[in-house]
This record gives C-alpha cells, structure tokens and sequence, in this order.
C-alpha cells in the first residue's frame, strides 16, 4: 500500500516523503468517513487552494 502511495505521489509530482509525513501526522484523528480526503490527488488539491488563499490574502 504504502509503495501505491509513494507511485502515485510520483506521478502526481508531489514529494512522496512531505505527502506521507503530513497524512500520517492526520491519520490517527481523522474522521473515517473522510479518510478520502488524504489521498494523494485529493490531498494536492487542498495545498493548492491553502496556497491560493494565502497568496490571495498577501495581496
């Protein structure tokens, strides 16, 4: 599971060792219902717009 995970980081171009460091940290409170929102895809989304409004928010 975990070398699917680092694969498809990969392919995506996120830095699978910032992915996994940062959804591990998250695993052991989060919603199971939401679990969804970790993967990878889902996950570079969320950076994305984190750094849209902070970008946003800066000008």
């Amino acid at each position: 599971m975990i070398f699917s995970l680092v694969q498809t980081c990969r392919g995506l171009g996120i830095n699978p060792r910032e992915y996994l460091e940062d959804t591990f940290g998250k695993l052991m409170g989060y919603n199971a219902q939401k679990l969804q929102e970790l993967l990878p895809d889902q996950w570079q989304q969320d950076r994305q717009k984190t750094a849209e409004l902070r970008t946003s928010a800066h000008s």
